[in-house]
């Protein structure tokens, strides 16, 4: 694999995962009436939550994204910690929400993507060659 194939392989995944994030409201695949009946649970929308996000997860993410396209050293561990933190967020501050099949799929996608470039660094030996050059 080549710098520029797991730099697609990354971008790739950002990209299938915004699509899915939005597929369902551009296509209309998903009813108003459900929209609306969520969005009235979410009016109780914790600021606190949103701030964690944007002064912790979204520079964290950035800052994880820097790293893997520039193949820092610091990267793979970083970009572990981060989903484990953002996962952790998830689990505790998620809501109630809807996706049609094909957003599903879309999601299941990026996500296979994201794991694939989360782990080929410590798996495989021409990308831990990128990261790591004196070690592979």
């Amino acid at each position: 694999m080549t710098k520029n194939q797991y730099r697609m392989l990354v971008l790739g995944g950002m990209v299938v995962s915004i699509f899915a994030g939005v597929v369902d409201i551009v296509f209309g695949l998903i009813p108003r009436e459900l929209y609306v009946q969520l969005s009235i649970r979410e009016s109780d929308f914790d600021y606190v939550s949103m701030m964690i996000a944007v002064f912790v997860l979204l520079p964290m993410f950035i800052a994880g994204l820097y790293g893997t396209l520039r193949f820092k050293r610091w990267a793979p561990k970083f970009n572990i910690l981060f989903t484990l933190i953002a996962l952790l967020f998830l689990i505790v501050d998620s809501a109630p929400s809807a996706q049609s099949n094909v957003s599903q799929v879309l999601e299941f996608l990026a996500t296979y993507a994201h794991g694939l470039a989360l782990t080929l660094p410590f798996l495989h030996s021409d990308v831990k060659q990128m990261f790591w050059p004196a070690e592979a």
